[in-house]
């Protein structure tokens, strides 16, 4: 199954492990319990990488701040 994200806006985890696909610009990852205050990952992402999450705690918010891209495919 499959999820879109535009730009930053926040959205839950759909379960524990979930790939997001590749960004023009890359962004960082970050996650939070309210949708409103978010941790950021470790890292950054670079641009045209698909990301792996795992351990994900599904319902949990993310977010990819700084993609500036529209329709970011997350494949779960």
């Amino acid at each position: 199954m499959k999820l879109i994200v535009n730009g930053d806006e926040p959205f839950k985890a759909p379960a524990p492990r979930f790939v997001i696909g590749q960004t023009s610009e890359g962004y960082t990852l970050e996650y939070g319990v309210d949708g409103e205050n978010f941790t950021p990952w470790d890292e950054a992402s670079e641009a045209g990488q698909d990301v792996v999450v795992t351990n994900a705690v599904p319902g949990m918010f993310i977010k990819l701040t700084g993609n500036t891209d529209n329709e970011v495919v997350v494949r779960y």
